[in-house]
């Protein structure tokens, strides 16, 4: 049996092509990761500067520390200082540290415009 492909004539049988367990698992695998980094590419692009933190530069004659830095919020997800907020925050953790780290890091309170938030 000779199978035509455009202008290539192949010997074999090629009529139904069967794809491995390997590939459909690293296509699944693949459009997940995909989908999973858009919707948080998506939600940091509609995020804000909200929620203060004491970052220690800033403190009372006492010694009490004053909330006078601002994080950024992915929007739809609500994060703490110290961690995930609530277990949508914990699926994208990760992508969120590296947001932080990276593009929007963390700024106080007299950086920010207030205007133009």
């Amino acid at each position: 049996m000779i199978v035509e492909m455009g202008s290539m004539r192949l010997p074999g049988k090629c009529s139904k092509m069967k794809v491995s367990l390997k590939v459909r698992w690293a296509l699944v695998a693949t459009a997940f990761a995909s989908g999973y980094v858009s919707v948080f590419i998506v939600a940091s692009a509609a995020g804000d500067y909200s929620g203060t933190l004491a970052s220690g530069r800033l403190k009372y004659e006492g010694g009490i520390g004053l909330s006078d830095t601002m994080v950024w919020q992915p929007a739809g997800l609500y994060v703490l200082p110290n961690g995930p907020g609530n277990a949508r925050t914990t699926l994208f953790w990760p992508l969120i540290l590296v947001d932080r780290a990276w593009y929007h890091p963390d700024k106080s309170v007299n950086e920010i415009d207030w205007n133009n938030n």
